[in-house]
């Protein structure tokens, strides 16, 4: 395989982990972070408010 193909292969893969990664931890660590936690009900209250 020559360099510049090598090379290529190795960013596409690096990249399209990066993307699957921020994809399933992201979400997660926000929600953990964010301390804010609604119930299923204030969610709920809180979108039915938004589509009136």
């Amino acid at each position: 395989m020559e360099t510049n193909q090598a090379l290529g292969l190795l960013v596409g893969i690096t990249v399209i982990l990066a993307l699957v990664a921020d994809f399933l931890f992201l979400p997660p660590l926000l929600m953990v972070l964010d301390g804010n936690r609604e119930t299923a009900g204030e969610i709920r209250e809180r979108l039915r408010r938004s589509t009136e």
